[in-house]
């Protein structure tokens, strides 16, 4: 009696084929089937077969990211090290610097998480509070 089994093919990323670091610290996939990693320096966006890699120089509010969130939007939502929140959407970079919702957050303590409410707005979780962004 013979038996059937599938096998699973597995791809490596590494620094060798474009990951833009290692360790990577978080990677979720959007809402267009891309995989995003938050390796030690910068993001990683993964197209199917190559790499975007993005740091400080493309806009970015700080190179260490910890956490990614994506939301219902399909903007990536990033944590980094530093007490500040930014997110990834078509193509650009938005910071406190540049985008007015986010120019009113004051973060004065550790991003703990971020998450999406029923109504599309996003709720950042703060060590000492929480912050609502609403879509108005």
């Amino acid at each position: 009696m013979g038996s059937f089994a599938q096998d699973y093919s597995s791809v490596q990323f590494n620094v060798q084929n474009g990951l833009a670091g290692s360790p990577v610290y978080d990677a979720v996939k959007d809402k267009d089937g891309f995989l995003w990693l938050a390796p030690e320096v910068g993001i990683s966006g993964f197209r199917g077969t190559n790499f975007r890699n993005y740091t400080s120089n493309d806009g970015m509010a700080d190179d260490e990211v910890l956490k990614l969130f994506v939301d219902s939007k399909k903007r990536v939502w990033m944590i980094p090290f530093k007490q500040t929140v930014f997110y990834y959407n078509n193509g650009e970079i938005h910071t406190q610097e540049n985008d007015s919702q986010l120019s009113q957050l004051h973060i004065t303590s550790e991003i703990l998480n971020i998450k999406e409410g029923d109504r599309s707005e996003i709720i950042i979780q703060e060590l000492s509070c929480l912050h609502l962004i609403t879509n108005n």
